[in-house]
């Protein structure tokens, strides 16, 4: 699970609940029927925010662009180049 999209399911399900509990109260829903519609509904939503969660974790932030993974490779040959110099710097100096 992936920290930036741990909260995602939470914010949707509240989210939807606020919103149908504050809409059936507007509409004179009794408190019977507002808890179960409410529950219901975040239940549901609940279920969405995890096919989010999924998907945002599997496609969004896990894949690196292919530029991306070019450019990381580089800098690792760079800095094996580096550490190859120093140690070569310190055998010389050691002569």
């Amino acid at each position: 699970m992936n920290s930036r999209t741990r909260y995602v399911p939470a914010l949707i399900t509240l989210t939807a609940g606020f919103i149908a509990c504050v809409s059936l109260i507007v509409n004179d829903y009794s408190t019977d029927e507002i808890l179960l519609i409410t529950a219901a509904v975040m239940s549901g939503f609940l279920l969405l925010g995890f096919v989010t969660r999924f998907i945002m974790d599997t496609y969004i932030f896990y894949k690196k662009p292919v530029e991306e993974e070019e450019t990381d490779k580089e800098s690792e040959e760079g800095t094996e180049d580096k550490k190859e110099k120093k140690e070569n710097n310190k055998e010389e100096e050691k002569k």
